[in-house]
């Protein structure tokens, strides 16, 4: 039984905001093979089926291979999952001693592994799949009392059956030998004949001579974690979660089965890195464990150990609650979140969405910002492709008490340079010039007043706020090369302009526009508004006042000059002219 664990704060966020006024989340299930330990994988199914129960998600569609499947039916079937834990600690080690057959009464290991050869060389396997199949039947009626209102007789329900009665589609894996290529079980096939077809692990529930009339074994052998085709239709169906279960390295075998089990490990876990690398680590609930594909005594012991159960169960509920943030939030297309299926556009307006729905309600100030222009290629008398101005930009912002996770920034777009390189950007407290930890994302292209930009957010590890003080300020600084310089600005007679349009949603209290001219260039510049800012309050700044903005503008191979703008509310544009 499984102990439900309180929610944590970020999943009641999730909850309270992801459902309000929304459908549920559409999403779909591939659950990876692997014997015995399916049964550390029901937990996390549970998670999902949990939530399924709640309304907050909707699972339209679940696959699986092997032991995989049976839990992929489990969830397809609404398996009330309590008493799915309790069929299996009541009835779990009566059908391990069955599976050891006669062998659990012989003293030696010697003779329980030649009795098991034995079996193997004259063409039947280890374990009968009809014990397999009763013990499915028992489980399945057990524990998914809604199955006998289709047929009184469980093990005749169809998948049909199933998809029709609880809107889910099911989807098994198979290996065929007789097109020798993995494929799916059809809608009409009986479910449970499906799950012991697709668990039949060759010699070990299958052999030459009970092989069956459709000739199947493991679907695991083909595609342990199936995804192939639940990416053909995923806009429909929803992003696709998996939960996957690692195998514990042991290449010691003694016995001539025991070597082809782990032949065909090698090929198993081969195809299963595969389809996670489809999938995304994102997406992926990934269970530990030491039980491994035959340890089925390992597997009753964890079956009652609550401990371990609720960790896993907690462990799934979580990565479902970060993606329901982010997928709510953003609003991104079905596929986005999966590895190789997101367009990148569609990612970037979801940042940006993302960080304008977090950044609602907090304190945040844009005291001043700077732009300053390092004009190193008036150096040269003409154009040279190893020219290369460099663009300094700083902003000082205000934080309160509240929490700020992100703020976005703009990379100005010129298109008369030839390229223009990010070349280095930090957050820092002023007062204490301790760096803040943070990472860019770009978001989108914008174009706004004429300007064109690349709008970037910047995303903090750990959330600024002022603590105790009423309000504390942070100073962002980044570099833009201009590789190839700015054409223009050696144009005889020498005028130039430096401009800054406020893209933000709040007013801008200090903006510096600034030049820095190599000392070589040997000409006297001024600085004013131009004409399009007679609105606009202007100063020329001092050379002790550039100075104070950022100790890189007190640079000895440089002259600085230029101007101060005040308030500057959305939408408008600041533009300082130099001239000779």
């Amino acid at each position: 039984m499984v102990v439900k664990q309180p929610p944590s704060e970020c999943a009641l966020q999730v909850e309270g905001l992801a459902m309000k006024n929304r459908h549920p989340l559409r999403i779909q299930l591939t659950i990876q093979g692997g014997g015995a330990k399916f049964i550390t994988m029901l937990p996390a199914a549970q998670a999902f089926c949990d939530k399924r129960t709640a309304g907050d998600i909707y699972i339209t569609r679940v696959s699986g291979a092997s032991a995989g499947s049976i839990v992929a039916a489990l969830i397809a079937t609404n398996a009330n999952f309590e008493r799915v834990f309790e069929f299996l600690d009541n009835n779990g080690d009566r059908y391990v001693g069955k599976m050891r057959g006669i062998s659990r009464f012989m003293p030696f290991s010697f003779m329980r592994k030649g009795w098991w050869i034995l079996k193997v060389v004259s063409g039947y396997s280890v374990v009968s799949p009809r014990l397999l199949r009763r013990f499915l039947i028992e489980m399945f009626s057990y524990s998914c009392p809604d199955l006998r209102h289709i047929n009184g007789d469980v093990s005749k329900v169809t998948i049909a059956d199933i998809e029709k009665r609880f809107n889910c589609k099911l989807r098994i894996g198979l290996s065929s030998l007789t097109t020798l290529e993995g494929s799916e079980a059809e809608p009409k096939t009986p479910f449970i004949s499906a799950l012991v077809d697709s668990c039949s692990i060759p010699l070990f529930f299958r052999n030459i001579r009970n092989i069956g009339e459709g000739r199947f074994v493991d679907g695991g052998l083909c595609e342990n974690l199936p995804t192939s085709s639940l990416f053909e239709d995923i806009a429909q169906y929803g992003d696709l979660f998996a939960i996957t279960t690692s195998e514990p390295q042991d290449s010691n075998f003694s016995t001539v089965f025991e070597f082809m089990m782990a032949v065909f490990s090698a090929s198993v876990n081969h195809n299963v890195k595969r389809s996670i690398k489809m999938v995304g680590d994102y997406l992926n609930v990934a269970i530990e464990s030491k039980v491994t594909t035959f340890d089925f005594s390992g597997a009753m012991a964890f079956c009652r150990d609550t401990q371990s159960k609720d960790l896993i169960y907690a462990k799934a509920l979580n990565r479902l609650a970060s993606y329901a943030k982010i997928k709510t939030i953003t609003d991104q297309p079905n596929g986005s979140f999966n590895s190789g299926r997101y367009d990148p556009q569609s990612i970037m307006d979801g940042i940006f969405q993302f960080h304008s729905v977090v950044s609602n309600g907090a304190t945040k100030n844009l005291i001043s910002t700077t732009m300053a222009l390092f004009c190193n290629s008036l150096n040269w008398a003409e154009q040279n492709e190893n020219d290369s101005d460099i663009s300094f930009q700083q902003s000082v912002f205000r934080v309160g008490q509240k929490p700020v996770f992100s703020i976005s920034i703009n990379f100005p777009r010129d298109q008369r340079s030839q390229y223009l390189h990010p070349m280095k950007w930090q957050v820092y407290d002023k007062d204490t010039k301790k760096i803040i930890p943070s990472r860019i994302i770009p978001m989108k292209q914008r174009n706004e007043n004429g300007v064109e930009s690349i709008s970037c957010c910047i995303f903090f590890e750990k959330p600024l706020s002022s603590g105790k003080e009423k309000h504390r300020d942070y100073v962002l600084e980044h570099y833009i090369e201009y590789i190839g310089g700015i054409p223009g600005l050696k144009a005889a007679p020498y005028a130039e302009f430096l401009a800054m349009s406020n893209l933000t949603d709040e007013v801008i209290e200090e903006v510096n526009l600034i030049m820095l001219i190599p000392k070589t260039y040997r000409r006297g510049l001024k600085v004013n508004a131009d004409s399009s800012c007679s609105e606009l309050s202007f100063g020329i700044l001092k050379q002790s006042e550039i100075v104070r903005i950022s100790a890189v503008l007190d640079d000895y191979r440089h002259d600085a000059i230029g101007g101060r703008f005040r308030n500057l509310k959305p939408g408008q544009r600041a533009r300082a002219n130099f001239v000779v």
